[in-house]
């Protein structure tokens, strides 16, 4: 082979090395292009902070306001006021409804309610206007209804254990009543109505808060008998049986 046809065999070499760098280096340079590319799309997907400027706001936060912490009274006179209000709203227990509703067909004289689970006494008893003794202890009573004031003919009301703090002015229409028994209730001074209670000879207050007596208690009979001990309660309850 001579020199001339090395020469150009040699020069055809390098133009095909030169073409095939260069086209490399063309893909390397796309692909290079084609990466910003790809990063800027991938950015626009990640969530920026709210005080970043020129970027995409990311979800606003919800935030939820605690309500004010309420007192101890405050929680417990609510809590008072829902069960008053259930109580009222689910009536008497059927049982209390038959005994009143037997004791007006039957007129019987004593009406025993006690131990009832009542929650307040309800406003039919004004159907019962013949009554003359009325037991309604052991119960969670802690207000008396208006229509007490028919119970006209009553001498012996027992409300002892329950949650009595007051007494209605309807109570001084009881023009008959000798026996009042309001221990274990939650009184602090003896109610105004009951030294309106002209006829009232016995009256037991004992396992209440009272630390004030009025002067009005001078209104009641002599013989009228203030916190009496159960001891003497149950000497006088033997001796009227054995008076009868």
């Amino acid at each position: 082979m001579s020199d001339g046809s090395s020469g150009g065999m040699a020069s055809k070499i390098r133009k095909l090395f030169k073409q095939s760098h260069s086209s490399a280096e063309g893909s390397d340079g796309g692909r290079e292009e084609e990466e910003p590319t790809r990063s800027a799309r991938f950015a626009d997907m990640e969530p920026t902070s709210p005080s970043g400027s020129g970027k995409k706001k990311g979800k606003k936060e919800v935030r939820v306001q605690e309500p004010p912490s309420e007192d101890g009274e405050q929680q417990k006179a609510k809590a008072t006021s829902a069960k008053k209000s259930t109580a009222e709203k689910k009536g008497p227990p059927p049982d209390v409804k038959k005994k009143i509703s037997k004791c007006k067909d039957e007129k019987s004289p004593i009406l025993d309610l006690s131990k009832s689970e009542l929650a307040q006494l309800p406003a039919s008893i004004k159907e019962v206007s013949q009554v003359e003794e009325l037991y309604v202890y052991g119960n969670r009573i802690n207000s008396l209804p208006h229509e007490i004031a028919h119970l006209k003919k009553l001498k012996k009301l027992a409300l002892n254990e329950n949650l009595l703090s007051d007494l209605p002015d309807e109570l001084r229409s009881l023009t008959s009543l000798t026996v009042l028994d309001l221990r274990h209730n939650k009184l602090r001074q003896i109610p105004p109505v009951v030294y309106e209670l002209s006829s009232l000879q016995t009256l037991y207050l004992r396992f209440n808060k009272i630390n004030t007596v009025m002067p009005n208690i001078a209104n009641l009979k002599v013989g009228v008998c203030v916190c009496v001990r159960e001891r003497e309660m149950e000497n006088r309850e033997r001796e009227r049986e054995r008076e009868i």
